[in-house]
């Protein structure tokens, strides 16, 4: 029997995924849905019409503004304005675009809206998560610092920011950390004066970001000067819709399990040992974030299907945060989550944190199986809607409980989504290979690789040496030598089977000849699609 949440996924309908092509370009956003919703893909809402014709006249501006024109030849973004534009690189000068921030429900058509927008635009152009984009600033200030640059950093990190796109689409933006709240408003002064045009989304309007947050005073600027260089529009209405639990994928997969439920145990348990059953293949992993290079254990992980195994006390009741669930997010593809609680006013860091978890694990792509108390949408006992449930209505920790409340409904849908088929189908089919899986492919010369990049000639790679190998092979299948600290350290970790520290040429032949049964084949084994409605 299904559980109450695997039913209410079982409406008809074609979910588009919002990394899914959306369209080719045909003209602008607004001829893009159109499109859409003439092929039968989408249903037209007057509310995202009207979103969708502040995106077409933001479009308009990119193309036909001179202002808005990617630089020619080898000139920097920030050297070709200050020469058309008399030296000066203030936004006020220029008079750049002014970008968006698009709020609404959860559901309601934020992203979608965005990502077809920003399908069409052709311009400088780069979309990220708002998280991953704070946690860079983080990390590039800290560069800078330890660097003793001369140049003030924000300004350096602004240019930096700038050259990997003017257009800057920020997905999801809500700040519940007070790192990034001191330094918001002057990271995104720096932005603005350099010529930046940001589109954001968001489940709040401006004046309730950081709502009740620590020295909330210090944040408040920041909100007068994103409402000067974006227009502020909103997805609401009376009878919002969530698509992302109407439009449902026709059937679900095994992917959440609810005590209650029958078997559910069993199944979970069976679901977990068919990825991490081999006691040669699943171990401790220790993981790197990005930013300061802090350790997140992985309790349990089977690096050849990039399966990792944690309670939920594990990932969420202790001080981990974004830098820490993207590391576990980017390294891991099938991430078990063991014991979710009924999370109450008491909960709430803990309640934040999964969250915080579950937008790492959406944004990249990945499969999460939980067990869980009950059902997602009764896993946060807080009242949001209701300002006087109780005299804690007005102290300050009933009003976060509530805040809390607001952002776990964004949860709650995307577990939806990420139950679907469609989800996991587009999941397995589109994770892009660690450079590790590329050494498997049948036409490389391994031996030849190796011995070129052994440039001591002691018939063993270390980890540098390693790297670089990495970094060969992803240059020449994925077309760029980014090879993530995490990826490097997944691969010593499988290639160096006598734990010496170092790779050498029969470990490297071994593993590629003898890989074990590969991840797509233990996905579709392990989680297996529901047909017994």
């Amino acid at each position: 029997m299904l559980c109450r949440f695997q039913q209410i996924l079982a409406f008809g309908g074609k979910r588009l995924r919002r990394h899914q092509s959306l369209s080719t370009r045909c003209g602008g956003p607004l001829i893009a849905y159109e499109r859409l919703v003439t092929d039968g893909l989408i249903q037209r809402d007057p509310v995202q019409l009207s979103v969708m014709a502040r995106f077409e006249r933001l479009y308009d501006e990119l193309r036909f503004d001179d202002k808005a024109q990617e630089p020619k030849g080898e000139e920097s973004t920030l050297a070709s304005l200050k020469r058309f534009f008399g030296g000066t690189d203030t936004a006020d000068t220029i008079k750049v675009p002014r970008g968006l921030y698009v709020h609404g429900s959860t559901g309601s058509g934020k992203t979608f809206c965005m990502d077809l927008f920003y399908e069409q635009v052709e311009q400088s152009k780069q979309r990220i998560h708002f998280h991953e984009f704070m946690l860079s600033i983080h990390r590039r200030l800290h560069e800078l610092k330890n660097m003793n640059a001369t140049e003030n950093p924000l300004t350096a990190v602004a240019h930096q920011v700038l050259s990997q796109g003017r257009l800057l689409c920020l997905d999801e933006m809500q700040v519940t950390d007070i790192a990034d709240a001191l330094i918001i408003k002057n990271v995104f002064q720096a932005l603005f004066e350099a010529g930046c045009i940001v589109v954001a989304t968001s489940n709040r309007p401006p004046s309730e970001l950081y709502y009740n947050g620590l020295q909330r005073q210090l944040f408040e600027p920041f909100i007068p000067l994103l409402e000067k260089y974006c227009q502020v529009v909103s997805l609401e209405n009376e009878f919002m819709t969530d698509y992302r639990l109407v439009k449902g994928a026709g059937e679900t997969a095994r992917v959440y399990f609810i005590e209650s439920c029958d078997h559910a145990r069993d199944e979970f348990l069976d679901c977990k040992e068919r990825l991490l059953a081999d006691p040669e293949l699943s171990d401790r992993l220790v993981l790197r974030t990005r930013d300061s290079g802090r350790e997140v254990h992985v309790p349990r992980a089977d690096l050849a299907c990039r399966a990792g195994y944690f309670t939920f006390d594990q990932l969420c009741g202790s001080a981990l945060g974004a830098a820490d669930y993207l590391a576990i997010a980017q390294a891991l593809h099938v991430v078990f989550v063991d014991g979710v609680p009924i999370m109450d006013l008491n909960d709430l860091d803990r309640a934040r944190r999964f969250i915080t978890l579950l937008d790492a694990l959406y944004d990249n792509d990945c499969v999460v199986v939980i067990y869980a108390a009950t059902e997602p949408e009764f896993l946060f006992v807080a009242d949001k809607k209701n300002n006087t449930f109780s005299e804690k209505a007005r102290d300050d920790k009933t009003k976060k409980a509530r805040d809390e409340a607001f952002a776990f409904d964004r949860a709650v849908s995307r577990l939806a989504e990420m139950g679907s088929v469609e989800y996991l189908t587009h999941a397995r089919e589109n994770r892009p290979p660690l450079a590790i899986d590329i050494l498997k492919a049948p036409d490389l010369d391994v031996d030849q690789l190796f011995q070129s990049l052994d440039v001591d000639n002691s018939g063993n790679l270390d980890t540098d040496e390693l790297a670089a190998l990495l970094a060969d092979v992803s240059e020449l299948r994925r077309g760029h030598r980014n090879v993530p600290d995490e990826e490097v350290q997944i691969a010593m970790t499988l290639l160096d089977t006598n734990g010496d520290g170092f790779v050498d040429l029969e470990e490297l032949r071994h593993y590629v000849l003898n890989s074990p049964k590969g991840k797509d084949a233990l996905f579709r084994d392990a989680i297996p699609q529901n047909h017994d409605r």
